[in-house]
């Protein structure tokens, strides 16, 4: 399976997105048919501010922000900030139709609800603050959050408002392979990696196989054109901005890559193997060029020259 961030492209509004009352469309030849009731009750829904539908330049979120999904998990649990969010990357992609409006090409005919927001910023929240301890390999706040005993295991995660999560069961029932690997661990912390590692299995899988009429975090394969190989080859494509985050979090949890910020410009960036070696410290040359003339530029201050001589 060919790995190519450069497939999935997203774009943002012009005018940005505002929070709106509105309710779903109902009982019509275009309505979505949530069967969620949650989408029936919401009252508010981020909807595109301007009627003119003029799109942004297309974004590549997963070679230009390899760590949204953290971006995203840090946000404060806050309409505004779903908002902010949404103005720079675009919304989820998990939109309903919405009552009252034209329902065929009109950019303000669909929102996003504000429950949704909500439900995945706090599964992100969670699933981001697991993964970077399994990065880290912080044994410490593992051990705060799963309990082991000879009958399973158990995850609590409560600053994000989750309770109790079964991950193991020596009973067989609840996903009996992963206790079983985790007894086979070597030791004690190791076992509590692989744990962690099965809880993440099961929440990103879940995240990533929603029931069809739900795709918003989908992550379909499709052949494609391999400009590189210059051949068809078979890719995974996220469907959403959602599913692209999911998609970070499960490259993380099964490619472990390295992250680090762009010494110049402060973005994320990842590093191949060989660029861990060479300690690359540049998003890129442009920003390379613009630190050493930096640099310069203040070499010459401090010894009182004037900038170009």
């Amino acid at each position: 399976m060919s790995v190519n961030f450069d497939y999935f492209k997203w774009n943002a509004p012009v005018d940005g997105f505002v929070w709106e009352k509105a309710s779903i469309l109902r009982d019509s030849f275009f309505s979505t048919e949530s069967r969620d009731t949650r989408d029936q009750k919401e009252e508010d829904f981020l909807v595109v501010a301007s009627d003119k539908g003029l799109a942004k330049p297309p974004m590549l979120p997963l070679v230009q922000y390899p760590t949204l999904f953290r971006t995203f998990a840090g946000l404060e649990r806050s309409k505004a900030a779903y908002r902010d969010f949404a103005n720079k990357y675009g919304w989820l992609g998990i939109g309903q139709l919405l009552e009252g409006r034209n329902p065929i090409n009109a950019p303000r005919s669909t929102g996003e609800p504000l429950w949704r927001w909500r439900d995945e910023h706090r599964r992100l929240s969670r699933v981001s603050d697991a993964l970077a301890a399994i990065q880290a390999k912080d044994y410490k706040t593992l051990r705060e959050w799963i309990t082991v005993t000879k009958e399973g295991a158990r995850l609590e995660h409560q600053r994000v408002g989750y309770g109790w999560l079964t991950v193991a069961g020596g009973d067989k029932t609840l996903r009996p392979w992963i206790w079983e690997w985790a007894q086979k661990a070597g030791s004690e912390r190791e076992r509590l990696l692989r744990i962690a590692h099965g809880w993440m299995q099961h929440e990103i899988n879940d995240a990533m196989s929603a029931p069809r009429h739900e795709r918003s975090a989908m992550v379909s394969a499709r052949i494609l054109l391999n400009h590189e190989r210059d051949a068809m080859a078979l890719h995974l494509v996220p469907d959403s901005l959602l599913g692209a985050m999911w998609y970070q979090c499960a490259r993380v949890l099964t490619a472990d890559p390295t992250f680090r910020q762009c010494t110049h410009c402060k973005q994320w960036i990842e590093l191949s193997r060989d660029q861990r070696r060479q300690g690359t410290m540049y998003c890129g040359t442009n920003c390379k060029v613009a630190a050493w003339r930096s640099r310069q530029k203040r070499g010459k201050n401090r010894r009182g020259l004037k900038p170009g001589t």
